[in-house]
């Protein structure tokens, strides 16, 4: 099945780049922002760096401003956007273009992709300021836009991403587990996949494997099962893009090791996903695998592992802009740790100089196994 997928994969990859070629050719500037924006919307953002992938939707809005195809221009824009959130750029330029998004849809009298770029910008004003600034000032608010018949079951699928995320990423997992089946929804929307949904699959691993370790038995055994169905999908997409998948997949496999309590290998792992991280440029993700990792070391009685990964949590979180959550772990770290704190600060790696410290040919073995998957 995987080898039939792949074929598939690299034969969609292909044609769509073959695609890219011709309309370049004089006479079809006239069709360039709506290949750029199928090509990369439905094939190459499955096997290109994300980073590309946003540089290719801008390119492609340009297009359609030069050729007055204004429909495919904004699409290419908010793509652009939609995917610079995925990809861990700073909430503050995401929300800046997303502002500007929504003037320039107002500027034109259209309504066209409103409805995403608000949910998008009352994620970010949640992740910055915390969970109770969800209301966007002059905007719908999110029970408005998921509420109204029209919106869609894509719309709906995508409401659910971003209540999991925030639910995952504050701790309120009693709420998460009201949004977990994020693939289920996709499938019921019936909507092409996409980085966005695909993100929503990441937490909705992550989530199971919490909820793993802390139902009983029969429970455990059911979100466990979610957990692993989860990794299965992430380690296909790895094979496509090591770039945009590997340090999923890593964090994925930590979490799921450490509900089984294979302690060793946990460790291992989540060090693996925080190096991919950091070298393929996801500072959120980056974030997320140093909690977890300062979560299991506290479980295993390391304080002094656990404070040095959670500090870098918080760090990364503030890069990112998503300063609520950094503000939550901070809570979290006064609490666990209370007056050990000056002495583990004392003692503490900064930044992880032992966990970034690869070799030379560490990095170029990983190099050729990125360049054989593209």
């Amino acid at each position: 099945m995987f080898f039939t997928r792949s074929i598939f994969c690299n034969t969609s990859s292909t044609l769509g780049k073959l695609a890219l070629k011709l309309v370049e050719k004089k006479g079809s500037l006239q069709y360039k922002s709506s290949v750029i924006c199928f090509v990369y919307n439905t094939i190459l953002w499955a096997s290109e760096p994300l980073q590309t992938i946003v540089e290719a939707h801008l390119l492609g809005h340009k297009a359609g401003q030069l050729t007055g195809d204004i429909v495919f221009a904004l699409h290419n824009l908010i793509l652009a956007i939609l995917t610079d959130y995925v990809a861990g750029k700073s909430l503050d330029t995401v929300q800046k273009n997303a502002m500007d998004f929504v003037s320039v849809l107002n500027r034109h009298g259209l309504k066209i992709f409103f409805k995403n770029t608000v949910l998008l910008l009352s994620q970010i004003s949640v992740l910055s300021k915390g969970p109770d600034a969800a209301q966007v000032d002059s905007m719908p608010s999110e029970g408005e836009i998921l509420s109204d018949a029209s919106s869609g079951p894509s719309i709906a699928a995508y409401g659910k991403l971003h209540h999991l995320t925030r639910a995952f990423l504050f701790r309120q997992m009693c709420d998460a587990s009201l949004h977990v089946d994020i693939s289920g929804a996709v499938s019921e929307s019936h909507h092409q996949l996409n980085p966005h949904y695909l993100m929503g699959y990441f937490f909705e691993g992550l989530a199971s494997f919490q909820f793993a370790r802390q139902t009983r038995s029969s429970e455990s055994a059911k979100w466990m099962e979610r957990g692993q169905s989860v990794l299965a999908k992430m380690r296909c997409w790895s094979e496509h893009s090591l770039w945009n998948w590997e340090n999923k997949v890593l964090l994925l496999e930590a979490e799921s090791m450490f509900a089984n309590g294979e302690i060793d290998s946990a460790g291992r792992f989540y060090n693996s996903a925080i190096r991919s991280a950091r070298e393929h440029k996801f500072v959120h993700e980056e974030a997320i695998a140093s909690e977890l990792a300062g979560m299991f070391y506290f479980e295993i009685g390391l304080q002094q592992k656990s404070y040095s990964y959670l500090v870098h949590s918080v760090d990364c979180y503030k890069k990112w802009g998503a300063h609520a959550v950094a503000k939550r772990v901070e809570n979290v770290i006064k609490s666990d740790f209370g007056r050990d704190v000056e002495l583990l600060e004392f003692n503490a790696d900064t930044p992880l100089e032992h966990l970034f410290a690869s070799s030379q040919e560490s990095k170029k073995k990983r190099q050729q196994r990125e360049c054989k998957s593209y």
